[in-house]
């Protein structure tokens, strides 16, 4: 009795403590408009740094819920008059979001473990060396090109590094609230592709976003006011929704599908939930994603049926697609030109990975230097080297020694992000997806389209394994002591133990 009415008496203080703080705020916004404005911020920055503190796995999912809704938060707002100047810096306030948590959940993992400095010594080690390549190579890139290609070139060490650092309870949960979230953005993508083009160029703004805010003017479309990869080559409309752009909101739903399945015992009705992912996924006509996607199911699929099994599922699930693609007439169109080799895209990609292949023989020892390398550079500075390819961007940039130190790093943190999970297995397949995709594109680099993916490879690492795997003892492993042999014989597994793709999985 005396705890609550002691509970009770600091909630109470703390909640007369948060009305004079709100009090005092109001007071200094009326009068010292400047200085009110910086105790906000120091009030908004105190309040991340405690819940990052407190429930990490809360912070994580805000980061997000930012990633799936901020890119129309953004442009509403910058049509209802807010200026470019403003938004701006807001972008990338989800970087500093996501660091901040990064060295919170270090400094909590050091104060509990001693020994685990594995995490921030790989993350450590990374940034010098990024550092190292800042100092000595004098890169002829503008500032802020270098610091924004520095932004992508860690962008996997910051997604592995806080998911490496959460407990697998602590992945669980940010993996289900994930999932939700991504359904949402789902349902809404799906309501806005009903509607008209110009109620996304007009009413949320989002062509004058990209053009006045992300200043990338050669990117929108005159006649449609919409940046050109919102439509396929038959100019029908991709799905994008809130997720930014239709590379981006593919590479997250097909990253939320593969968690939604891995951890469908712990979501309310998981068919209603996993459906509409499906069908947002599958109107992004965004190959990446579908890639990561059946790569993560089938994983799961061997992992809980077995090969055998497996394949006899993927033939069905070609089965059903090819009935969709029939219903579907935009779907089937964009699937043919790409199994026939008439869609532009896949063309267009296929020129990219052959010249960047042949870049590769051309790399110095040393790079140019941060921002001499991507297509994100390429908008601020006209000799950056390009070629759709994250390799080629980074190694542009700090040549073959540190791009393959860099390299391994992240496969260290890959490591660390999926090591001792019952599903290690499909964390890795979602790595080297990840990997793969690389070599056609860059968007593993952009904070929208490669943060969530790289996350999923430590949430799904931690999901429960299936029950049915259990490997069964052979018979002689019952008998122990009092067996007719009359000696103890000892288990070849304990009894229990998950095993993937046993026996009595398939």
């Amino acid at each position: 009795m005396g705890h609550r009415v002691a509970m009770r008496r600091r909630d109470a203080a703390w909640l007369v403590l948060t009305a004079v703080i709100a009090t005092m705020l109001g007071v200094a916004l009326v009068l010292q408009p400047l200085l009110g404005a910086a105790a906000v911020g120091l009030l908004v920055v105190a309040g991340w740094l405690q819940l990052c503190h407190r429930w990490p796995g809360l912070a994580l999912t805000v980061i997000i819920a930012i990633v799936v809704f901020s890119s129309h938060v953004f442009a509403l707002a910058h049509v209802a008059g807010v200026p470019s100047s403003l938004i701006r810096p807001m972008i990338g306030a989800k970087d500093l979001l996501a660091w901040t948590l990064l060295a919170v959940l270090a400094l909590r993992t050091m104060q509990q473990k001693r020994q685990a400095w594995a995490v921030p010594l790989l993350v450590g080690a990374f940034l010098s060396l990024c550092a190292v390549v800042y100092v000595l190579f004098d890169s002829p890139a503008p500032l802020a090109v270098q610091l924004a290609a520095m932004r992508g070139a860690s962008l996997p060490v910051l997604a592995l590094g806080c998911v490496a650092l959460l407990s697998r309870d602590e992945r669980r949960r940010v993996a289900v609230a994930s999932v939700y979230v991504v359904l949402a953005g789902a349902v809404y993508a799906l309501v806005e592709l009903a509607f008209p083009r110009s109620f996304v160029s007009e009413t949320v703004g989002v062509g004058r976003y990209w053009v006045e805010v992300k200043d990338q003017p050669l990117f929108v479309d005159p006649v449609t006011d919409l940046p050109g990869n919102f439509f396929t080559s038959a100019g029908f409309p991709r799905l994008t929704g809130t997720f930014g752009d239709p590379l981006s909101a593919g590479e997250v739903l097909g990253s939320a599908l593969v968690l939604a399945v891995a951890h469908r015992s712990a979501l309310r009705y998981p068919h209603l939930v996993i459906l509409p992912i499906t069908a947002a996924l599958l109107l992004t006509f965004t190959r990446n994603g579908w890639l990561l996607a059946a790569a993560g199911l089938t994983a799961l699929a061997a992992l809980r049926y077995g090969v055998g099994r497996t394949l006899l599922r993927v033939a069905a699930a070609v089965v059903a697609l090819l009935l969709v693609t029939a219903v579907v007439r935009p779907l089937g169109d964009y699937i043919g030109k790409i199994l026939s080799g008439e869609d532009a895209s896949t063309l267009g990609h296929y020129s990219a990975l052959e010249y960047s292949l042949q870049l590769f023989q051309s790399f110095p020892f040393f790079g140019y230097g941060w921002g001499t390398g991507g297509s994100a550079a390429l908008n601020s500075f006209a000799e950056a080297v390009t070629a759709e390819n994250a390799y080629v961007a980074v190694l542009t940039q700090t040549g073959w020694l540190v791009g393959t130190m860099l390299g391994i790093l992240i496969l260290g943190l890959g490591h660390q992000a999926v090591r001792g999970q019952p599903l290690a297995a499909v964390g890795a397949t979602v790595l080297l997806v990840q990997a793969v995709t690389a070599f056609i594109s860059e968007n593993v680099l952009t904070f929208n389209a490669g943060f969530f993916p790289f996350l999923t490879a430590g949430l799904v690492a931690a999901a429960d394994p299936v029950r049915e795997l259990i490997e069964r003892p052979f018979p002689l492993a019952a008998h122990g002591r009092s067996s007719p042999e009359g000696r103890s014989s000892p288990r070849t597994r304990p009894v229990g133990r998950w095993t993937p793709a046993s026996p009595a999985g398939t």
